[in-house]
């Protein structure tokens, strides 16, 4: 085997180790919910696309496989296992992109450092989507640079393209990088297989869209608490590569310890990522970096543009879309360095000089990495001990009221897969979603010892502290308003029933 061949099976090795090691330990996240539902609930494809078109970015492909694994095992793991893989399969598309800057060492070099990415990690270990759409940005990102040289690529390429519009609409983003892009570049070859190749990926999309894209268009509120706690003034643009390269979203190295250090390595990578820029500027470097330079800005400005048009929230995760290309100009911008050490043809201070520089990476990666990896989220509840919590304290003629069906069906997947499956639905009352049917969990009709009310749904943060206020022993009783409906009572806390 060749040399670059063995790097890239030690690189595809390290991250396999990273992300599947302990994969079913961390508990479940909230999001996870919906595939881990789409797959123990249904036995027919045509159940889980129909729970699929409920949610405006879980679509098609990522359902269908957490489905499919469902066939196989009940086990979180084994549903995490599909995420591995498109995890490494990233790794392997950014390898091969950054190849086409005419050096492999590059591509090495941006796989090493996709590799060690905590977000990237943090989420090619969860039954959702964000791996799956990273993977498929890459690919079609080095089916596109192939359309430009040869037309007869527009079918990979088109391919790439259905796969991605039936995971994630985010595709659209890309599609408007690749045209600015060909714009950029100038000529009018590509074009027409370009256009080709959309075409009849959205007719592919229509039936698809006209079912579902209804929810594609219910707005809320734009949530800048993240910009305000994660980007420095000034610096948006950059900012936010540069930070989310080296922590995730539910894990803030400011408030761990090592802040000084990972911000540094930070700004390190914003530097380099600045000296690709200027070099390609002065340079027309190749063209594989001159998509990585509009596919950071103009992609990051496309996704905050489309969610406060079209979506219910936003999360630092979604910019998962662009950082591999982020990584991959960095490893240019390292590159562009490394040949000035090396102009005197000595290969040992480049040599030591990359050890020195993906090891300073991997360090100030490493609290976030650990955290993500082989620790419970301190951000998140623990669903299996609130299970076993609302199992002991429940009695047979309690119901258990919840504030949303994340939660209530997380819970009970943890106490009974069996009750889990036979789920038929929730009735809406005035104060959250109620369970009807839930044998496992020992729900009666003429009162409520075991009340749940997490904050809106999908929100991690507000989940926990209600949680353990709300369910535990000590928590304050006005702060749940007495249920009216049905002629119930008051609910009474665990253990303090009259």
């Amino acid at each position: 085997m060749n040399r670059p061949g063995l790097i890239l099976l030690l690189i595809l090795a390290a991250g396999a180790l990273l992300r599947a090691a302990g994969l079913g330990a961390v508990d479940l996240f909230g999001d996870e919910y919906v595939h881990i539902f789409g797959a123990l609930k249904f036995r027919d494809l045509l159940g889980c696309l129909r729970l699929a078109a409920e949610n405006p970015t879980h679509l098609v492909f990522d359902p269908l496989q957490a489905w499919l694994m469902g066939l196989f095992s009940d086990q979180l793991w084994v549903m995490r296992l599909p995420a591995v893989f498109w995890g490494l399969f990233g790794i392997a598309g950014l390898w091969r992109l950054g190849a086409r800057s005419g050096r492999w060492t590059i591509g090495a070099a941006a796989a090493a450092l996709l590799t060690l990415s905590p977000l990237h990690i943090e989420w090619s270990r969860r039954v959702d989507f964000y791996a799956l759409m990273c993977a498929l940005a890459v690919w079609q990102a080095d089916a596109l640079l192939r359309l430009e040289k040869d037309e007869s690529v527009w079918k990979p390429y088109c391919a790439w393209s259905v796969l991605f519009l039936h995971s994630h609409p985010y595709a659209a983003v890309m599609c408007a990088v690749h045209a600015a892009y060909l714009g950029l570049r100038g000529g009018t070859r590509a074009w027409r297989p370009f256009l080709r190749a959309w075409g009849v990926a959205a007719l592919c999309y229509l039936p698809w869209f006209l079912y579902s894209g209804h929810h594609l268009t219910h707005r809320q509120l734009f949530d800048y608490r993240w910009l305000r706690h994660k980007l420095p003034l000034g610096a948006f643009l950059l900012g936010a590569p540069s930070t989310l390269a080296l922590s995730t979203e539910f894990f803030d190295p400011a408030k761990e310890g090592g802040a000084a250090f990972t911000w540094s390595v930070a700004a390190g990578c914003a530097f380099l990522y600045m000296s690709s820029l200027a070099s390609v500027w002065r340079r027309k470097g190749p063209p594989v970096l001159v998509l990585c330079h509009l596919a950071v800005p103009l992609g990051l400005a496309l996704v905050v543009a489309v969610d406060l048009a079209c979506r219910a929230f936003f999360a630092p995760r979604q910019l998962i879309l662009i950082l591999p290309f982020y990584l991959l100009a960095v490893a240019h911008g390292a590159s562009v360095w490394l040949e000035r050490l090396g102009r005197d043809g000595s290969r040992a201070v480049p040599a030591a000089a990359s050890a020195a520089a993906l090891a300073a990476f991997a360090a100030g990666a490493l609290p976030a990495t650990i955290e993500s990896t082989w620790s419970q989220r301190r951000s998140m509840a623990v669903w299996a001990d609130m299970s076993g919590h609302l199992e002991k304290s429940a009695a047979p003629d309690d119901v258990i009221h919840f504030g949303n069906s994340v939660v209530a069906s997380v819970l009970l997947y943890h106490h009974d897969r069996a009750a889990f499956r036979s789920l038929t639905g929730f009735r809406r009352t005035p104060y959250g979603m109620e369970y009807e049917t839930a044998p496992g969990m020992r729900v009666g009709r003429r009162g409520i010892r075991a009340f749940i009310a997490p904050g809106e749904p999908g929100m991690p943060r507000p989940v926990k502290s209600r949680l353990w206020r709300v369910a535990g022993e000590d928590y304050d009783l006005s702060l749940i308003p007495p249920i009216r409906d049905r002629g119930r009572q008051k609910p009474q806390p665990p253990g303090r029933r009259k």
